[in-house]
C-alpha cells in the first residue's frame, strides 16, 4: 500500500497538505432495523451522528477543542419527554492534561425531577511509558461521588497484554475485589487475533480462579481485519461478523470517531480497504450452527476539505525524534512513503521495512500523539 506524506524539508516547521477523501456516510441494514448518517466538520471530524434501532431514534452533536479534541458530545432521543420531538437525554465531558492525554470523563443523565445529573467520573492515569495505566471510575449522587471500580492495565512493550477491574467489596481487606479480566494475544507482527474476557466467583470454590467467560477472534489476511468471532467460555462459535470489501485503499477514506465507539474504532483503525457490506451471523440453537442475522451496507460521499491536512494512511502515520533525527512510524511493511520539499521536489523516498508497535487502546502508534489512546 502507498503512502504520500508531505512535508517541508525543514523538519522543525511541518507544513501538511492533500486531497479531498470520501467520507463514510451512512450504514444501512437490510432488515431495516438499524440505521446510521454521519457528518463531518472541514477537518473531517464527526459533528453529527444520527442513529435509528429497535429502541428508538437519536442524534448526537459533537464539540472539539482548537487542537482537534473532543471535548463534548450532546445525545438527544426522540419521544422520551414530548411524543414528536427530540430532547437531549444525557452528555459527555472531556478533558485533557498538557501532554494532550485524555485526564477526565464526566457523563450527565437527563432526570425528569432535577434536571440534569452527573452519572460517573473516570480518571485517566499513564505510565512512564505514556500508556494508559489505570481507569478509576467515580459513582456520582449529587453532590457526593464514590470511587466503584478500577482498571489497571498491563503491558508487555507497548502492548497491552491484560485488564483488570476491581470492584468495591466488604470482603476484602484492600476494599476492592478482583472481578473481571481481559487478556490479549497477538500474532507475531504486533496485530491483535484474540480477545479473552474472564471474571471470579467470589463465592466459588476458588475465588481467585479466572472463568472464561467469552472470547472475540479477529480475523486477518495481510495482518488487516476480514472478520470478527465470538466465542463462548466452552469455545462455540455464538457469532460473527464477514466483511466485503471495495478496492478503495483506507488511506482514501475518512471514517466517524467517537470515543466511546472502542470497538468500532478498532475495526476502522485495522483494515486496509473500504468497508462495502457486513453480514452478520448469530447462533441458532435448533441447527447448532451460525444463521445469517443482518448485512450492513456502507454509503460514501465526498468530501472537500477547506482546510489543508494530512492524509493519515492505516495504521497512521507519525514523525517523532530521535537524538535531533526525525523519525516515521505507523507504517505497514512494504508502506511507501515519499518525502518533498516545500517546492514541491522529492528529496527521498523509502519503503518501510516492518510495522510499528501499536496503540493498546486504539491500535495506532505511537500512544503519545494517539487520540483515543485512553478510552
Amino acid at each position: 500500500m502507498k503512502q504520500l506524506l508531505l512535508m517541508l524539508a525543514m523538519l522543525g516547521m511541518a507544513a501538511f497538505s492533500g486531497y479531498a477523501k470520501d467520507v463514510l456516510s451512512e450504514i444501512t441494514s437490510a432488515s431495516g432495523m438499524t440505521y446510521s448518517a454521519f457528518q463531518y466538520n472541514e477537518d473531517g471530524c464527526m459533528v453529527r451522528q444520527d442513529e435509528k434501532d429497535p429502541y428508538g431514534r437519536y442524534y448526537s452533536l459533537y464539540t472539539y477543542n482548537e487542537a482537534g479534541q473532543l471535548v463534548h458530545n450532546d445525545t438527544y432521543q426522540y419521544g422520551v419527554l414530548t411524543p414528536s420531538s427530540y430532547e437531549r437525554v444525557y452528555y459527555i465531558d472531556y478533558e485533557y492534561d498538557s501532554d494532550g492525554r485524555l485526564r477526565q470523563r464526566e457523563n450527565y443523565n437527563y432526570d425528569v425531577v432535577s434536571g440534569f445529573r452527573k452519572g460517573a467520573r473516570i480518571v485517566y492515569s499513564y505510565n512512564d511509558n505514556n500508556l494508559l495505566a489505570l481507569q478509576e471510575i467515580y459513582l456520582s449522587g449529587g453532590d457526593v461521588e464514590e470511587l466503584f471500580q478500577k482498571n489497571e492495565y498491563i503491558y508487555d512493550g507497548n502492548l497491552l497484554t491484560e485488564e483488570n477491574s476491581y470492584m468495591t467489596s466488604s470482603l476484602e481487606a484492600s476494599g476492592f475485589a478482583l472481578t473481571t479480566k481481559v487478556v490479549y494475544e497477538y500474532n507475531e507482527d504486533g496485530y491483535l487475533i484474540l480477545k479473552k474476557s474472564y471474571y471470579y466467583n467470589a463465592f466459588g470454590p476458588n475465588p481467585m480462579e479466572a472463568i472464561l467467560l467469552s472470547a472475540t477472534r479477529y480475523l486477518r489476511e495481510n495482518n488487516a481485519i476480514i472478520g470478527i468471532e465470538r466465542l463462548s467460555g466452552q469455545g462455540t462459535v455464538t457469532g460473527k461478523m464477514e466483511c466485503t470489501f471495495a478496492p478503495e485503499a483506507i488511506a482514501e477514506t475518512i471514517y466517524p470517531f467517537d470515543l466511546e465507539e472502542v470497538e468500532t474504532n478498532f475495526l476502522y483503525q485495522n483494515i486496509d480497504r473500504r468497508l462495502a457490506l457486513c453480514t452478520e451471523y448469530v447462533f441458532n440453537a435448533d441447527t447448532g450452527g451460525l444463521v445469517k442475522s443482518d448485512e450492513y451496507t456502507y454509503a460514501y460521499s465526498k468530501h472537500d476539505m477547506s482546510v489543508p491536512w494530512i492524509s493519515v494512511p492505516y495504521p497512521g502515520v507519525y514523525v517523532t525524534y530521535d537524538g535531533g533525527s526525525p523519525v516515521l512510524g505507523g507504517l505497514r511493511d512494504g508502506d511507501t512513503v515519499t518525502i518533498v520539499n516545500a517546492e514541491g521536489r522529492c528529496v527521498a523516498a523509502v519503503t518501510a521495512a516492518g510495522a510499528a508497535s501499536l496503540c493498546p487502546t486504539c491500535w495506532q502508534a505511537p500512544t503519545s500523539l494517539c487520540r483515543n489512546q485512553a478510552q
